[in-house]
């Protein structure tokens, strides 16, 4: 089955996902909570993991290099600035360096195991009849049902928590939303004029706490769907298309670089100030969450330099890292 391809709008809706990751974490461990909006917010992390499944993943170890090159660069970055603007700080390289990202990025681990193994749920998904497909898609649903069903208070006590099993919950995710691809659901223009209608009701749910409360809601991965149903209709201007391509390569950086006790402080800090100061609680989140995502963005330039300068001669080793794999996988196979 052919995959979709990924185009401009696609990226600038990585953007705005990550946007909202910013403001998710403002809400939540800025120390000023509002609940509402941050279970609708939860689904930013889903529409990640719908964009590795609608639009296919294809398997290279340059990829998880390139993975975890960014997350020692970031976490480089954020040892050096605590070194000069956090007094009494040393450059311990295994408390600040080490121990971050061994111990601190869940979602970096996740997602390099469902990078590993998402390519086979696709090719699965891809090769199997539409009766298959049918038997399948209940099994997908059981294995991020457990996650969220281990969420929901009073079912919670009698669910196994599913810890270290971050990353089947996403296969999970990737299956169903490699089901949707293959049978084109979010090209039916009768979905779109339904999708509105679920869209206002599930806003309305999350702010009444209802059905979300996790990344892995059935409510989640259906209003993700609703929503990318529209977005990928959208057409954008070129120059917004240049600002996605300087900005979309650091997408990933900037949850790396605020993602941490470090920039959680800095949301705490940021978000008493401006309470102090009497702004209102919403436009704090919003004003605290641009400052971090542009603080974020501005921290990884220098990785981006670096890149920029030895990208010949690097993707000439991670091209014959890719070779050799492959070599060695036709030769296992």
């Amino acid at each position: 089955m052919k995959k979709n391809t990924r185009n401009s709008t696609i990226e600038l809706s990585r953007i705005f996902l990550m946007l909202g990751i910013c403001l998710l974490h403002c809400i939540t461990q800025g120390g000023h909570v509002c609940r509402g909006l941050d279970n609708l917010l939860l689904s930013c992390v889903t529409g990640f993991v719908f964009i590795s499944g609608y639009f296919g993943l294809s398997f290279k170890i340059s990829k998880i290099i390139r993975l975890i090159t960014m997350a020692f660069s970031s976490v480089v970055v954020l040892a050096i600035v605590k070194v000069i603007f956090v007094g009494g700080q040393e450059f311990d390289i295994y408390r600040l360096v080490i121990v971050p990202i061994v111990d601190g990025y869940w979602f970096l681990w996740a997602y390099v195991v469902m990078m590993c193994f998402a390519p086979l749920v696709d090719v699965v998904v891809d090769n199997c009849g539409n009766n298959s497909l049918k038997k399948l898609l209940p099994l997908f649903f059981c294995a991020f049902g457990w996650s969220y069903l281990s969420f929901i208070p009073y079912i919670k006590d009698f669910i196994p928590k599913p810890n270290g099993f971050g990353a089947l919950t996403f296969l999970s995710l990737v299956g169903v939303y490699a089901f949707a691809r293959v049978h084109k659901v979010i090209h039916f223009d009768s979905y779109l004029r339904r999708g509105m209608k679920i869209f206002i009701l599930f806003i309305c749910a999350a702010f009444m706490f209802v059905g979300f409360g996790h990344y892995c809601s059935p409510f989640s991965v259906i209003f993700v769907m609703i929503v990318f149903s529209y977005i990928n209709k959208l057409r954008i201007a070129k120059w917004c298309e240049k600002i996605v391509v300087l900005i979309s390569p650091s997408v990933f950086a900037i949850y790396l670089l605020h993602a941490n006790g470090f920039g959680y402080t800095i949301i705490r800090r940021l978000e008493d100030s401006l309470v102090a100061s009497g702004v209102y609680i919403y436009g704090t989140y919003f004003l605290v969450s641009l400052v971090i995502f542009a603080g974020s963005l501005i921290l990884d330039l220098p990785r981006r330099i670096v890149i920029h300068c030895i990208k010949d001669k690097l993707n000439l080793i991670l091209g014959y890292i890719d070779k050799q794999y492959d070599k060695l996988f036709s030769i296992i196979k």
